[in-house]
């Protein structure tokens, strides 16, 4: 009797931890102070950021931004890099676009990034073999690691969290590979560092909320050439509470712009209070052309919300 008792509560204990686990879907929301600012070569202190030594001496860092966040089990193809800096044209996935080089570039997937292991204590390896960017118009630049000729390069990235990596949690992401020897970037066999510190959301977490670009305004008319700010509301609405929103997660337009001020105001009449936010216009990345421009964000539980408008571009030079 007394063994097949152990027997039970061993299973109640594996499944306990089986289900505190880090899901094997689950989303990597990582955070940022400067989103996509590239600080030289003082390594930041805090957020997320790579690294790429371009001297043995000298190591380039840049700051993250998220767009959707690192979504484990899916690929995240990203596309439109190009020579210059970030001007709205591209299609983000993982992260913001971020000036390396004076080019545009951003993190993408070709293969998915799956759990290789998990202790249930806040330690979990991660397969990033498929890990890479697309920049300066160079589709895909291979950063899961160029084990034949570095050895070191395991394509394996580290996680640590503050309790098993249950959703909610925090976490912090270290990984290291090199530039394939020979990459057309011109970057082959150049040390690359990635550090991410953020939360575990879990996919069904992210909910979709109703914004209101420039309230009252129809079309959503924004002059990109304007110095002024641009407001944004959150609506309340049966389904959500815009009170629950930390403002201070809330990012706008292409640019991941963050606001400089908010209120809680009734902007659509319905005698309960939405979260009206402002951002700078320069800020906001939007580009002439660009038909729709996002809000993302979270609540104080973690949730991650997201939510979309339309705008009509002024202010553009006709050709």
């Amino acid at each position: 009797m007394k063994s097949r008792l152990l027997f039970y509560v061993g299973i109640i204990i594996a499944a306990s931890n089986a289900q505190a686990a880090l899901p094997p879907d689950a989303v990597l929301s990582f955070d940022t102070d400067v989103p996509g600012d590239p600080v030289g070569s003082v390594q930041p202190l805090s957020g997320s950021y790579f690294g790429v030594q371009v001297t043995p001496i000298t190591t380039i860092y840049t700051t993250m931004a998220q767009h959707n966040g690192i979504q484990l089990s899916v690929i995240q193809s990203a596309s439109g890099s190009h020579p210059g800096l970030p001007d709205g044209s591209e299609s983000p996935n993982i992260d913001q676009p971020w000036g390396f080089f004076g080019n545009t570039g951003m993190h993408e997937t070709s293969a998915p990034i799956t759990i290789l292991s998990d202790d249930n204590n806040g330690n979990v390896t991660l397969d990033f073999t498929g890990w890479g960017v697309d920049w300066n118009g160079i589709p895909f630049i291979s950063l899961g690691g160029a084990p034949a000729s570095f050895p070191g390069d395991t394509g394996i990235a580290s996680m640590t969290c503050t309790s098993s990596c249950e959703a909610g949690d925090t976490f912090v992401l270290d990984y290291a590979a090199h530039v394939p020897p020979g990459d057309p970037s011109g970057f082959g066999g150049v040390p690359y560092t990635l550090h991410l510190e953020g939360t575990v959301i879990p996919v069904t977490a992210i909910l979709p909320i109703a914004i209101d670009i420039k309230p009252g305004s129809d079309p959503n008319a924004i002059n990109v050439r304007s110095q002024g700010k641009v407001p944004v509301a959150i609506l309340t609405t049966e389904d959500f509470d815009a009170s629950t929103v930390d403002v201070s997660t809330v990012q706008f337009g292409p640019g991941a712009a963050p606001p400089v001020s908010y209120a809680l105001e009734d902007v659509d009449g319905d005698t309960d209070w939405d979260l009206v936010l402002h951002f700078n216009t320069q800020e906001m990345g939007v580009a002439c052309g660009d038909i729709e421009a996002t809000l993302t964000g979270q609540t104080f539980e973690g949730v991650q919300i997201t939510g979309t408008d339309s705008i009509k571009t002024v202010g553009c030079k006709k050709n």
